[in-house]
């Protein structure tokens, strides 16, 4: 999967480095890559592991999802595939710069030629609270209502939907396209509602921040 989603955006891999383990060292796998696919396993040296890069990606990857999932209430440690999901989308979509790169461009970017389309893909935090209303392309005995749930990701098909799970049905998250968020009132350690601080004006210079830690760019054009 990996070597044809490549290949679909004009791309050969030639390489593959990986650990100096016994799998990766397995001689049939390793002839059948080069046969099939031009691919030559490039393991890394007995106590080098700085040869090969992934260890560093996954060490980030692990402590980034690791935090997405201890800033929650109500998510626990069986949310873990949503979680890297929706973080290896928001890393691969985050613009980098380097020596190599005049100005700062995404992974997602440099494979497929395509600016990422934040706006559309990347509407809600990981785990904040939103109300969805249910599909309108069928017919309801009566009016759908919206429904209380947690955003989890956005939708695979890159369609501008959101998967959010619902309390209730199931532990599967649902795809829905009409979705707001919600803002929680903060309950202190007392289990009251803290006196509402009186709002500043925003400001060009300070982007306005939402219960849910969004920030609203259309505030900050200038």
């Amino acid at each position: 999967q990996v070597i044809g989603f490549y290949r679909q955006h004009g791309h050969q891999v030639r390489h593959i480095r990986c650990d100096a383990g016994s799998s990766e060292n397995d001689q049939t796998a390793g002839t059948i890559l080069q046969e099939r696919h031009g691919v030559i396993m490039q393991p890394a040296a007995p106590g080098h592991q700085h040869q090969n890069p992934v260890e560093r990606e996954v060490q980030t990857l692990i402590k980034g999802v690791s935090c997405l999932l201890h800033d929650q209430q109500s998510l626990g440690p069986t949310w873990w595939d949503y979680a890297v999901d929706s973080w290896v989308a928001t890393a691969n979509c985050r613009p980098h710069r380097n020596e190599w790169l005049n100005l700062p461009v995404s992974a997602y970017e440099i494979i497929t030629g395509t600016a990422p389309d934040v706006a559309r893909n990347f509407k809600f935090p990981f785990g904040c609270p939103v109300s969805a209303i249910p599909p309108r392309d069928r017919e309801w005995k009566y009016a759908p209502s919206a429904e209380f749930g947690l955003a989890v990701g956005s939708s695979p098909h890159l369609n501008g939907g959101t998967l959010v799970f619902i309390p209730g049905k199931g532990i599967k998250p649902r795809e829905r396209y009409d979705v707001t968020l919600l803002k929680v009132p903060v309950i202190s350690n007392s289990g009251a509602s803290p006196p509402p601080a009186t709002p500043s004006p925003p400001t060009s210079t300070s982007p306005v921040q939402f219960s849910s830690g969004v920030t609203n760019p259309e505030l900050n054009s200038d």
